[in-house]
Parts: structure tokens; C-alpha cells; sequence
């Protein structure tokens, strides 16, 4: 069987940085200061960045990804730079 016919079509569209922070604030995130997470994610990466923010995720059953009351954009950066040293 070729390999291909064993891969999961992929059909989410491409986001841009300032969609990824709309899509954060969606799911709760407190982001205070937009221009610097742009940065940070334009920098970082949305995908590397956010696998520290399901430390901040509570398994569900709903599947939406929201975050725990009060969780910010700054405590993923911390521990996202802890991590890094």
C-alpha cells in the first residue's frame, strides 16, 4: 500500500500571527500587550510556543482548547524562557 494512501488529508487553512492571537483570545487567554505577543509568535513560532500553553489547557471532552481562568499570554512566555535556559 503507498504511502500516501495511509496519511490523514491535512485541511485546516494556514493561519496568520494576528488570526492565531484572535483564535488564543477565543479560547481565554488574557493577552494585554497584542503588539508584543505578535512578536513573540512571529519570533518563536505559534506551534513551539503554544505546546507550553496546554500545561495551561484542562482536558475536556468538548475538545475546544480553552484555557484555564486568568491564564496569560505572559506565563506561557515564563515558562516557555524557564524551559529554554
Amino acid at each position: 500500500m503507498a504511502r500516501e494512501a495511509l496519511r490523514t488529508p491535512f485541511n485546516k487553512p494556514p493561519l496568520t500571527c494576528e488570526q492565531h492571537i484572535a483564535l488564543l483570545r477565543e479560547r481565554g487567554l488574557v493577552i494585554d500587550d497584542e503588539a508584543r505577543a505578535l512578536r513573540y509568535l512571529t519570533f518563536i513560532g505559534y506551534y513551539r510556543l503554544m505546546a507550553y500553553g496546554r500545561t495551561y489547557q484542562p482536558r475536556g471532552d468538548d475538545g475546544d482548547h480553552r484555557f484555564a481562568a486568568e491564564t496569560t499570554f505572559d506565563q506561557i512566555l515564563k515558562l516557555y524562557v524557564f524551559d529554554e535556559s
